[in-house]
């Protein structure tokens, strides 16, 4: 038993406790005063007591833990691994809720004024609230959730590894979306605004947006990937889109040029057979072939594979 009985600062970790004891239930000068309660590595541990003044409460690897008291003026509450917990209170004034790894949690209250919301490897939640004002939202490896909300101002969203979902809403002012790992998802929405996208491992994902202004494209192991919108400034990230045919200039070089190469070679092998029927038809001789149809048909394949790839695969001819 952990009996709660002297403070040290604004500041305590409990490690190691089968119960957090006090008689006052919380009205005695013992917990006034502490602003952050660390609850670790409990394996007995079922409650915590409601401790006025409390603003940060962050309970690890506490297996029986079933409930969270409504402590008003509480700023922060964190958990993880802890298997029991069902549910969580509307606590008034919550800027920050993340739980990781309560597969109990089925839902999450719809709190007002909370900013941050990171639900994180919780398979039993199945949908998410719209919460007005919400900044951020990481729902990584949530497999029960089908859609998420549109909220008006989220800059943040996180849905990494929700295989359930089939889309993305179109929310204005969002600044970064991760949905690598999304199975399902086949499109994702113009977002005005959007500054990095993170779309990697989306086997059903064929092309990505113009989005003017967006900086960074993270978008490895797309298989389906056909076209990567032609955004000035744009980084690409990426590797294995075995489809892609078109991109920003350089952008095949970088992406898929291994996976390319030979396509090109059978493309330019094509081209050069074509070109010599033709040219056997017309009784045209080969060597006397028009240096600017030559050039014209080299200056196609750039743009559509890069000029790094075409000029390689002359090379290796």
């Amino acid at each position: 038993m952990c009996v709660i009985c002297k403070c040290n600062g604004d500041y305590q970790r409990l490690m190691g406790c089968q119960k957090i004891n006090c008689k006052c239930n919380g009205d005695c000068q013992r917990l006034r005063g502490w602003q952050e309660i660390i609850c670790e590595n409990c394996p007995e541990l079922t409650e915590v007591p409601y401790i006025e003044g409390l603003e940060h409460l962050l309970c690890s690897n506490c297996p029986k833990l079933t409930q969270i008291p409504q402590i008003k003026g509480l700023q922060e509450l964190r958990f993880w691994n802890c298997t029991e917990l069902t549910q969580i209170p509307h606590i008034e004034g919550l800027e920050w809720l993340w739980c990781s790894n309560c597969p109990g949690l089925t839902h999450i209250p719809q709190i007002k004024g909370l900013k941050k919301l990171y639900c994180v490897d919780c398979s039993g939640l199945t949908e998410i609230p719209h919460i007005k004002g919400l900044q951020e939202l990481n729902c990584w490896n949530c497999t029960g959730l089908t859609e998420i909300p549109q909220i008006e101002g989220l800059q943040v969203l996180d849905c990494n590894d929700c295989s359930g979902l089939t889309e993305i809403p179109h929310i204005e002012g969002l600044r970064r979306l991760d949905c690598a790992y999304c199975l399902r998802l086949t499109r994702i929405p113009h977002i005005k605004g959007l500054q990095v996208l993170s779309c990697h491992s989306c086997p059903g994902l064929t092309r990505t947006p113009y989005i003017e202004g967006l900086q960074v494209l993270y978008c490895w192991d797309c298989l389906g990937l056909t076209e990567i919108a032609h955004i000035k400034g744009l980084r690409v990230y990426g590797r294995n889109c075995p489809r892609l045919i078109s991109g920003p200039p350089g952008t095949l070089r970088q992406v898929n040029l291994r996976e390319n190469l030979q396509r090109v070679k059978k493309r330019l092998r094509d081209i050069i057979c074509t070109l010599q029927v033709f040219c056997e038809e017309q009784r045209f001789p080969i060597h006397e072939f028009p240096d600017s149809l030559q050039i014209g048909t080299l200056k196609t394949l750039e743009q559509v594979f890069g000029t790094t790839a075409v000029q390689r695969c002359m090379i290796q001819q």
